[in-house]
């Protein structure tokens, strides 16, 4: 018997909160750890050890940020730890979404409990390496951005309504290889794209007033407030601007490319 009282040993554990998360069910989970790693460890005991590692890396988190919080101000700008090294280019973004839920009886309202949807939140912070160019290494319109019928399919996937004409065109299946290609500059051979280094995700439930400190935490601790080239990413929501003036206000606010693109295309 473990300390924990599980019996199980730390690497049985991660392989149980892997399954766990990553299965489509603890049912799931359970049959592929047996198959895969002769575990004969049941669903029930599957979804227990998963939220109760869940909810102590909640809590972890929770504690980081409330430390920072009584940090001084000036303190929550700078460099986590003087004398660690700082990324060169340092990129955040964050981004709202919706994912279903099953409904609890804690939940706060009976409109919650009557639909699976929830909103969320969810902030990407990555480290880049580039060469810092006085113009635009690369003006050139992505090729896949002057294909009508991809461009077509992106704005609608993006929720916006098509222009009148462009309904059949962006319900077409995608071209065939034999196809054309549009003219402008593959991805791949992009000139002066970053090398990035380090990506790490953070997501959440919480509203844009309680992720907005996670996100600033979890920013500070990989020392981004001390890198020379800072951006934010957005799609211009309002809540995620706030986000920005708020937590990151020496970072250059960027309008997310893709979502511009939809707005204008949907407006042409």
């Amino acid at each position: 018997m473990g300390l924990d009282r599980t019996g199980l040993s730390p690497r049985v554990q991660q392989k149980v909160v892997h399954a766990g998360v990553h299965s489509s069910s603890y049912q799931q989970a359970a049959r592929d750890l047996n198959e895969l790693s002769d575990l004969a460890i049941g669903p029930k005991p599957v979804e227990q050890l998963t939220k109760r590692i869940g909810q102590e890396r909640l809590d972890q988190r929770d504690a980081a940020v409330a430390a920072f919080q009584e940090r001084p101000l000036m303190e929550k700008d700078t460099v986590a730890e003087p004398g660690r090294p700082c990324p060169p280019v340092a990129m955040a973004s964050v981004d709202g979404g919706r994912l279903q839920v099953r409904s609890t009886a804690t939940e706060a309202s009976a409109s919650e409990r009557s639909s699976p949807w929830r909103e969320s939140k969810v902030a990407v912070l990555e480290t880049y390496q580039s060469e810092v160019s006085p113009t635009d290494p690369d003006p050139d319109v992505p090729r896949c951005f002057l294909d009508l019928t991809r461009t077509a399919r992106l704005v609608r996937g993006l929720g916006h309504a098509l222009p009148g004409g462009l309904e059949v065109e962006g319900a077409g299946p995608d071209p065939t290889p034999d196809e054309p290609a549009a003219p402008g500059r593959d991805r791949a051979a992009r000139p002066g794209r970053p090398q990035r280094l380090v990506r790490s995700v953070l997501a959440s439930r919480a509203g844009a007033d309680d992720f907005g400190p996670m996100m600033h935490q979890a920013a500070w601790e990989r020392n981004f407030f001390g890198a020379r080239r800072r951006a934010f990413l957005g799609d211009g929501q309002a809540a995620n601007w706030t986000i920005q003036q708020r937590h990151f206000p020496s970072f250059e606010a960027i309008l997310d490319f893709v979502h511009a693109l939809s707005s204008i295309f949907a407006a042409a």
